[in-house]
């Protein structure tokens, strides 16, 4: 133990992993209050488990117990205001083992490999609904293809990739005259079902940047637009890109593609949500195509390295790759 015990503030890193991993809920059971709230104030409190110092609950004093392990993460846990009392008026029923416990449930309950799993699920039932529900689909396909194998093949590259899973579905939320309203709607839709409120809908709070796993922002590739630009920034975004859509219509299919392709490129550039942002994009292109040119597109992005190379030279102002992928699409083409 050390000489002298005495409070030390946790470090930036553990607080950002605490909140990480909080799941923006109050950890005791059964509470549904938010740590931030929908104006990105922080209304939960950082709770020790055990006291930084005497005099403090359920302080321990042992050998056991640095001052270092008091403030790190597995000491810490994120509660509402109202059960931050609750837990510091009844130390008794409170104990240190009870509130480990609490955090432990707690903090399972959002871990990525959880999370992961839990998609992945959602993923395989919705493979099964679109093979149910794409009965045109497939009926096409037969007719244009010669073998049973080839067939499969087919349906399997059209339905398989996860990032494209019945975006058709929400193409009705989006208007002919694209609004902010409509994209925070759509987003809603897309991901209500993988994240809680507070994530759908809701701009995004924190930096974002492209590059290699684990990169930082200073070696990052692109830097994303600044969270207190983002509504700036897709306002102008959405009043170009209603302009052209009432001129452009007469346009070439080519020059269509090119500008369809640089208002999909500049909506993942401002990356307006925290996660979601492609399948809104592809969304939103997919009504777009149709609107402006009064034809549907098949699915252009079954090829994800074609697609991911596409958007990286698209991030250096040629768009020729993207707008040519989205050409190939067209059912009438």
């Amino acid at each position: 133990m050390d000489k002298e015990i005495k409070r030390l503030n946790p470090k930036s890193d553990t607080i950002k992993e605490l909140f990480a991993k909080s799941g923006n809920m109050c950890a005791f059971p059964g509470c549904c209050n938010s740590i931030v709230n929908s104006q990105g104030i922080v209304v939960g409190e950082i709770c020790h488990i055990v006291a930084a110092q005497e005099g403090g609950k359920r302080f321990i004093n042992d050998n056991e117990w640095t001052n270092e392990k008091r403030r790190s993460i597995e000491n810490l846990i994120l509660l509402c205001p109202e059960h931050h009392k609750v837990i510091d008026s009844d130390e008794k029923t409170y104990t240190v083992k009870v509130l480990q416990k609490y955090k432990n449930q707690h903090e399972k309950k959002f871990n990525p490999t959880n999370i992961i799993k839990k998609l992945e699920n959602n993923l395989k039932s919705q493979l099964a609904s679109s093979i149910k529900d794409q009965g045109k689909l497939i009926d096409y396909i037969a007719k244009t293809t010669n073998s049973i194998d080839n067939k499969i093949d087919e349906i399997l590259k059209l339905l398989k990739p996860a990032f494209n899973m019945e975006l058709y579905d929400y193409v009705r939320y989006v208007e002919y005259d694209i609004s902010e309203d409509t994209i925070k709607k759509l987003h809603q839709a897309i991901m209500s079902d993988f994240y809680p409120d507070y994530l759908v809908g809701v701009y995004r709070q924190i930096d974002a940047w492209l590059g290699t796993r684990g990169c930082r922002i200073n070696t990052s590739k692109l830097i994303l637009t600044k969270p207190p630009k983002i509504q700036k920034e897709l306002s102008l975004l959405l009043k170009k890109w209603n302009n052209y859509m009432f001129q452009g219509k007469n346009d070439t299919i080519e020059k269509q593609c090119m500008e369809l392709a640089k208002f999909h490129t500049r909506f993942l550039q401002i990356h307006p949500f925290y996660d979601g942002n492609g399948r809104v994009s592809r969304t939103i292109l997919i009504s777009q195509a149709h609107m402006l040119t009064k034809q549907w597109i098949k699915n252009p992005f079954i090829d994800k390295f074609e697609y991911y190379t596409a958007l990286e030279t698209a991030d250096n102002n040629d768009f020729t790759q993207l707008s040519d992928i989205i050409k190939k699409s067209f059912i009438n083409y």
